[in-house]
């Protein structure tokens, strides 16, 4: 596995030879450190690394030099690919609340890389994904990586981050799921099951005593969301959710996302192969014939470790967890 740097102007300057690579990507670090023996390669900020047609690589941020008995360690720190992301916010225009978006999705993703000033870095096919987005209201101040991430996981559908030729390509395809849990049993898991759960959410708005807003929105047996109760008595489980500065369609609208994150039908630990090529957002299915457990879950996080140009790569499942809308 051969890692190519670039200078900050984004050319190709050749292979890295002698690399170690840490790297970790999906709901936290987006980050990497990495050695290296090539002579004359001066990787400073703005440079790129990455293997050709892999997420794996980002951009140079910085460096850190250890001294040891008269010995130099110099360590390059940087960004992934998602890292980069991460670190543009998607804002609203001028006097609206949300930026709301719809069409194909790789129309989408190559408009928000233009809006955040990504475009020097990114490139988005300008064929169409055959995703369509039929109406997404990003958070308001959500990073780029959490909001498309949300918006593509809504319709079932992941984005795919590939080096190539000095810049990262960036598009929508549909997510996977692995189902060798039930196959072959490659997959060891710990699953626990919740068939009570919080089903009912009142959100609690902007005003005071009676003239205060609510709303009520209810989970039923299977998950699906309405404000029609189906789990009454025992079953239902209730919570409040305060938004002291929202009302009416605003209020609803948050009231209902949060019982959407709330609402899961279970927890998998999961112990996946690592030569299955998952991606963040891919699916993994843990399933047990004696008991029925039957779970989905995401990948939420990568590490990569590249020793001698053999990359090694763990995957960690678990649940959604989007930043808190801003008001």
């Amino acid at each position: 596995m051969d890692l190519i740097w670039t200078d900050p102007s984004g050319v190709p300057q050749g292979e890295l030879s002698g690399v170690t690579m840490d790297m970790q990507y999906g709901d936290e670090g987006n980050d990497f450190e990495l050695t290296h023996a090539t002579t004359g390669a001066a990787l400073t900020d703005g440079c790129l690394v990455g293997v050709e047609d892999t997420e794996i690589g980002g951009r140079v941020d910085g460096l850190r030099v250890d001294v040891s008995d008269g010995h130099t360690q110099t360590t390059i720190t940087g960004r992934t690919w998602h890292g980069i992301l991460a670190a543009k916010i998607v804002q609203p225009d001028a006097g609206a609340d949300r930026l709301t978006v719809s069409g194909d999705a790789n129309t989408i993703i190559r408009t928000i890389i233009g809006r955040v000033g990504l475009a020097g870095t990114f490139t988005t096919p300008t064929t169409a994904s055959g995703i369509t987005i039929k109406s997404h209201a990003f958070r308001r101040y959500i990073s780029v990586w959490d909001g498309l991430r949300m918006m593509l996981s809504a319709v079932g559908a992941r984005l795919d981050l590939r080096y190539r030729d000095g810049r990262c390509s960036i598009r929508a395809v549909t997510a996977a799921t692995y189902g060798g849990a039930d196959g072959d049993r490659r997959v060891d898991f710990t699953a626990t099951r919740a068939w009570t759960q919080v089903n009912h959410i009142i959100g609690l708005g902007k005003g005071e005593l009676r003239n205060r807003a609510v709303s009520h929105w209810y989970a039923d047996a299977n998950g699906a969301i309405s404000q029609k109760q189906t789990l009454t008595g025992a079953r239902e489980i209730t919570q409040t959710y305060e938004l002291t500065t929202v009302e009416g369609q605003e209020l609803s609208d948050q009231t209902r996302d949060k019982l959407k994150e709330l609402w899961t039908q279970g927890q998998v630990e999961l112990t996946i192969p690592d030569d299955i090529g998952l991606h963040i957002d891919d699916h993994v299915r843990a399933y047990d014939p004696v008991s029925g457990v039957d779970v989905d879950s995401p990948i939420v996080r990568i590490t990569v470790k590249i020793a001698n140009g053999t990359p090694a790569i763990a995957y960690e499942a678990g649940a959604y967890d989007w930043p808190d809308d801003q008001a």
